[in-house]
């Protein structure tokens, strides 16, 4: 029977640590009383980033999404605009391949 040994982490994966660390201290200074809807800009705009660009809905429905609650956080978007917005935001969170369209257009649902 062979020994079960863990391989150390590799430094690929110590530097991604470093980068969800500093963006866990970003969300933890994020003060009391903040926007709702410039928080929930902040994470969208995030997520639209981290896209691989392989699947329309996030490639190209988040950023849509971004400037549709950037335009909302502005205040110069109307009704309609959100209804937009919601229909938008359903359709990525349904079509998307992955969990950063899925989660970050699900995020904006339930905000």
């Amino acid at each position: 029977m062979t020994r079960l040994s863990i391989a150390p982490a590799s430094a690929d994966d110590a530097r991604i640590g470093g980068f969800l660390d500093r963006q866990k201290r970003r969300v933890d200074a994020m003060p009391p009383g903040m926007c709702p809807l410039a928080q929930q800009l902040t994470l969208l705009e995030e997520g639209a980033l981290q896209t691989c660009g392989k699947c329309v809905p996030c490639r190209d429905g988040l950023p849509q999404l971004a400037g549709m609650l950037r335009h909302l956080v502005d205040c110069k978007a109307d009704a309609a605009e959100v209804e937009r917005m919601r229909a938008l935001a359903e359709m990525v969170r349904d079509t998307s391949d992955c969990a950063i369209g899925y989660e970050s257009a699900n995020a904006l649902l339930e905000g």
